[in-house]
């Protein structure tokens, strides 16, 4: 008989959470211990009695009667998911929430031993330097969810990371990889949330969109896998089914294929060490007809190269990058700034980085809050 895994999942009603949920169903070594939201309640209220959690948790109050089954313990306020964390006794945390509420969570999950499966790459990104150190100390498995990081950590399974000569992250150009760079300047809304390939929220369908993602997973690889920014590179895969590959010293080269479908790198994590059996479609290379790559060029690579800037900053440029973009991304999203605009405000944003001596919890938190308003200011002055 297997060994059941017990899951938390911190931002359940999202995309990543309600797809693992969905995960859970299908695999019976896995069951749900502990979900947490952010203001969703009626999708909350469902899930809890779906999957009857024994603990849950909301980041305000209802406006209305979520009718939970009986011994379900609901949390409430901001600090509620770092308190349901740590108190759920779970094997495993799938962390799909963004921000610092994601960092505090992730923090507690660690804490308590649990194996952290991230989700949210905005967590490394702005506070790897802390999250890294506190997993290795902690002897728990840090476990990429992300597409593209999951299939690097499987690439490299029983291979020595000093035997890498170089990682290549694909990107499928998102939705306006057929838009030259004029006609993206203006894209609108449903333009860039009309993603080819995959199903997302709309935050990182906009970074898709931008390429910011690349730059993200760029950062997240160098803070993960202890890799150089001379040994990471990105290529645009229209097809999105070579997730990533890593070539190493002797010239091997092991990619990771599969259909673009995050449930995949999501069982993947949650089931680890083990492969989980799933019911899925095999992979038929001869439909797909070809597989094609080339370099980014024009606003994507403008996009992507401040990956490498932040890397060459360190400290607090990570915090800073990942929220300045968040905060853009939702004003272009409200209609108060043009898709062009978004990445060269995050740039400007990002040269402007306060310095620091140290990087701590409350030293990111403030980086993120003085970026987010940096933006807010640069969005007043256009309106």
């Amino acid at each position: 008989m297997k060994n059941i895994r017990k899951v938390a999942i911190l931002g359940s009603t999202g995309s990543i959470g309600s797809q693992g949920l969905d995960v859970i169903a299908e695999l019976p070594e896995l069951e749900v211990c502990a979900l947490a939201a952010g203001n969703n309640w009626k999708l909350l209220s469902e899930q809890i009695r779906l999957h009857r959690p024994g603990i849950a948790a909301i980041s305000s109050d209802p406006p209305g009667e979520m009718n939970l089954p009986d011994g379900v313990n609901l949390l409430v306020g901001e600090s509620a998911m770092v308190e349901m964390v740590s108190a759920c006794d779970a094997d495993v945390v799938l962390s799909g929430v963004m921000g610092t509420a994601g960092l505090q969570a992730a923090l507690a999950a660690i804490e308590s031993r649990a194996d952290l499966a991230i989700a949210n790459k905005e967590t490394i990104v702005a506070a790897g330097e802390i999250i890294i150190p506190a997993a290795r100390e902690a002897g728990i498995h840090l476990l990429p969810v992300d597409s593209e990081h999951s299939a690097i950590f499987q690439c490299l399974a029983g291979s020595d990371a000093s035997q890498v000569r170089k990682v290549t992250i694909t990107s499928s150009g998102g939705s306006l990889r057929d838009f030259d760079d004029e006609e993206a300047e203006n894209a609108s809304i449903t333009d860039v949330l009309n993603h080819p390939t995959w199903s997302m929220g709309q935050k990182i369908t906009v970074d898709s969109a931008t390429l910011i993602n690349k730059s993200l997973e760029v950062i997240e690889a160098n803070m993960l896998f202890g890799l150089s920014p001379e040994q990471i590179d990105v290529v645009i895969h229209p097809e999105s089914i070579v997730h990533a590959m890593v070539e190493f010293c002797d010239g091997s080269v092991i990619a990771m294929l599969g259909e673009p479908d995050m449930k995949t790198p999501i069982a993947y994590a949650l089931a680890y060490p083990n492969r989980p059996v799933r019911q899925t479609a095999c992979l038929d290379l001869a439909s797909t007809g070809k597989l094609t790559f080339a370099r980014p060029a024009g606003r994507e690579l403008n996009a992507i190269n401040l990956a490498y800037r932040v890397i060459e900053m360190g400290k607090l440029a990570g915090a800073v990058f990942n929220a300045a973009n968040e905060a853009a991304v939702q004003g272009f999203l409200k209609k108060k700034i043009s898709f062009g605009m978004i990445v060269p405000i995050v740039e400007r944003i990002l040269n402007q980085t306060p310095s620091t001596s140290e990087v701590n919890i409350e030293a990111i938190i403030d980086a993120d809050r003085w970026a987010r308003q940096q933006v807010q200011d640069e969005i007043d002055k256009i309106l």
